[in-house]
């Protein structure tokens, strides 16, 4: 064996000599692997395929099987989407004014969009003695939604779903009921559910329908498999084949019999085209039988299946030697994974991640390296932050500056600093937005170091043209953090703190989202210090008039969604 392997060795070195070219390390490790991934195809090729081949149908089974579940699983999704949409218009606001009423026209103005929306085959809402006074029906031929109206229709009396709405039962689910019906020509799903008026009283009933025909052709899409629901007796109630046949009604009895303990399976062609159906009790709310469900697929699969692996017995031997070949490349990555991990280190510290530590593998020469490398990274990134501490401190020596000249404001700055902070945690902000957020909060009135001290220390009211002055510093803030790179992220702040919600703020004019997130979380901290504190023109507001007038505020100087959570805040 030794002699062979020695042969073996100087014949694959010769080649590569007479080739004349170097192989890598992982090279190295990889190709005698693809010679033991040939030697293992050829000879275990036979045997995979018989168990391939004998496996098939089995496979095509449970194929069938998991399917089946799937198609289960999409009927339960949507009887719970049903009833969603049953929550949403029996909780529309004034419906039940407009069904006492009997407004048709209203009804139908409230009950298009959610239709349309939600592309609901079947709506109607009916009065307390179950009388239609309106009814919307998707024509289903019509891949565009398209509803057809229809008003005092009494057939929904007789419905047990209905009726069990008008006479106020209620089972282990709720007030809300299910039922298969079968209106004009197609069959539906319905949910039923009440609507009360404000003293609980039941006012109508609404009517959620999905149509059994939109249902198998849903779950079709999505299973890609042909499905039949079949009605107690074995006759078809609607199918995505053409034509299918029939169950037997002694097999249709057995299936809901023993449900619970197997499926069954049947064959049977349709133009000379074999299928294989799983059959099974198409169950609705809480396990209830409105059924038989079947799912078929064409048993062409099996023949098919059975020849393709025959003839790609190839196919499968070179997957199988390009699998070996993978573990090889695998484990040679796994020798030169030091390497390669200390080279995308450093290509992360080149990017100014100074956070990167190098795990060193095992006591080598590249273990050292590794971590004489994590010491010089360590080293760095103390030096970047004794100078971000610098920098830090001498955004609060601005601050302070600032305060100094404007004495009105003095510790405004610290106060609506930690407020800011404080509401964008509780908005689920962290991390490095949060410190540029703090260093915006410190800078948010350098702009007025541009404005001229008689307009700012000015002690009366000012004129005009001095407020257009004043509405400048964030201009002036703008202009002269732009061009700091340290504190380019922090600028939203200064800039934009006087915009408004409606777009009535200033300097640009900015509405709605349009202002970043940072300053429309400072703005009403800087609103809320401003009422609350001692100027020597007034006294501080108290606390519950501060509270209205950021409440008076809402939708118009700040985002209603920030104030409820400055609200929650203050608590």
């Amino acid at each position: 064996m030794s002699r062979i392997r020695i042969l073996f060795r100087t014949i694959f070195t010769e080649i590569i000599k007479i080739l004349n070219f170097r192989v890598s390390v992982g090279a190295k490790i990889t190709l005698p692997y693809g010679f033991l991934a040939l030697i293992v195809s050829l000879g275990g090729a036979f045997l995979i395929t018989q168990i391939l081949i004998s496996s098939i149908e089995q496979r095509f089974d449970n194929l069938l099987a998991e399917t089946k579940e799937i198609a289960a699983d999409f009927v339960v999704q949507e009887e719970n989407q049903l009833l969603e949409n049953l929550r949403l218009i029996g909780f529309l606001d004034g419906l039940d004014r407009l069904i006492q009423a009997e407004n048709a026209e209203n009804i139908r103005e409230a009950l298009l969009p959610i239709a349309y929306n939600n592309t609901l085959d079947f709506v109607s809402i009916l009065n307390a003695e179950g009388i239609s006074l309106l009814s919307l029906r998707r024509d289903l031929s019509n891949p565009i939604p398209r509803y057809v109206n229809e008003r005092g229709s009494s057939a929904f009396v007789d419905i047990g779903a209905v009726r069990n709405v008008i006479d106020r039962r209620i089972d282990e689910k709720g007030d809300k009921f299910v039922e298969l019906v079968s209106l004009g020509e197609e069959a539906y799903l319905i949910i039923t559910g009440p609507v009360k008026d404000d003293s609980g009283n039941l006012n109508g009933v609404v009517v959620i329908g999905k149509a059994v025909r939109s249902l198998i052709n849903e779950i079709r899409a999505q299973t890609l498999s042909q499905v039949t629901i079949y009605n107690f007796d074995g006759t078809i109630l609607s199918s995505t084949l053409n034509e299918p046949p029939s169950i037997d009604s002694q097999i249709a009895a057995q299936i809901q019999a023993n449900q619970d303990q197997e499926t069954v399976n049947r064959s049977f062609s349709i133009n000379d085209i074999g299928y294989k159906e799983n059959l099974s009790m198409w169950e609705v709310r809480d396990r209830a039988d409105f059924g038989v469900l079947g799912i078929a697929s064409q048993t062409k699969y099996l023949t098919d299946t059975t020849v393709a692996t025959r003839q790609n017995i190839f196919v499968l031997v070179t997957l199988t030697l390009f699998l070996i070949l993978i573990v090889g490349i695998t484990i040679a990555r796994l020798i030169t994974r030091p390497i390669h991990n200390l080279r995308d280190a450093a290509l992360e510290v080149s990017a100014g991640n100074l956070q990167v530590y190098v795990d060193p593998l095992g006591d080598d020469e590249i273990a050292l390296l590794t971590t004489t490398f994590n010491s010089m990274v360590q080293s760095l990134d103390a030096s970047k932050k004794e100078l971000v501490l610098a920098y830090d401190k001498t955004l609060e020596g601005w601050a302070k500056a600032l305060e100094l000249r404007d004495q009105e404001t003095e510790g405004h700055t610290r106060r609506v600093t930690d407020l800011t902070l404080k509401l964008a945690k509780a908005y689920g902000i962290d991390g490095a937005e949060l410190e540029n957020i703090r260093r915006g909060a410190l800078l948010h009135d350098m702009g007025k170091v541009g404005v001229s001290d008689n307009i700012l220390l000015k002690p009366g009211r000012l004129t005009d043209e001095e407020f257009e002055e004043i509405k400048k510093h964030p201009v002036y803030a703008s202009e002269m953090l732009s061009e700091i790179s340290f504190l380019k992220d922090a600028i939203d702040i200064p800039y934009c703190h006087h915009e408004k919600w409606d777009g009535s703020g200033y300097p640009r004019g900015l509405k709605g989202e349009e202002i970043p997130l940072a300053a429309r979380l400072f703005c009403i901290a800087d609103v809320w210090d401003a009422i609350t504190s001692d100027r020597p023109y007034r006294k501080a507001m108290s606390f519950d008039k501060a509270v209205e007038i950021i409440v008076d505020g809402k939708g118009t100087h700040f985002e209603p969604k920030i104030v409820d959570l400055f609200l929650k805040t203050l608590e």
